[in-house]
């Protein structure tokens, strides 16, 4: 008898913490979720913002090179802080130029082509890749967050402009994610 009393508190209890596993599982994934949301919504504001100059290259009252220039100067001050800290706007080219990198300016001007994450694998080579190739989306890599020294994982959004061979993009911690999460 005793033991049958045993089994079901233990089974109501192991069931107890199944269900609180699922649940604090779905709710990582649902600040994954929004989080990305927020990263892309970021990089279309950002492109929204330099939209114009693409319509007044297109219509010739600017040429190429001034428009992007126009553009590279709106997007290096495009800076902003959420409650995981200081994140950026990125733009390269297709060749792997930087172009805007606020806080790490001396990488302005620099081609990156063969940079690697903190795994090894080819960081700029993915972004050119997704934003060329697909126009649009998401790209997972590790890289050190702005003032860090370790590596996280981010998961960063990015949108081609073929008008101008360039790709601009923002992006995530997922551990700044699981830490706030945590808390």
């Amino acid at each position: 008898m005793i033991s049958r009393i045993s089994m079901a508190i233990v089974t109501i209890v192991g069931g107890c913490i199944l269900i609180a596993l699922v649940f604090i599982d779905n709710s990582v994934d649902m600040l994954y979720l929004a989080r990305k949301n927020e990263s892309k919504h970021i990089v279309q504001v950002a492109f929204n913002s330099i939209k114009p100059l693409i319509k007044q290259q297109k219509s010739g009252e600017l040429i190429r090179v001034e428009a992007l220039s126009l553009a590279v100067q709106m997007l290096r001050e495009m800076t902003y802080v959420d409650q995981f800290g200081d994140n950026y706007i990125f733009m390269s080219d297709y060749t792997g130029t930087m172009l805007v990198q606020p806080f790490e300016p001396d990488l302005q001007g620099s081609n990156q082509w063969d940079l690697k994450d903190g795994r090894g694998n080819y960081l700029i080579r993915k972004l050119v890749d997704t934003a060329k190739n697909k126009g649009e989306g998401f790209v997972e890599y590790y890289y050190k967050p702005p003032g860090r020294e370790e590596v996280q994982r981010k998961i960063s959004y990015v949108i081609g402009i073929p008008e101008w061979g360039v790709y601009l993009g923002t992006g995530m911690y997922t551990e700044d994610v699981e830490r706030f999460h945590s808390n």
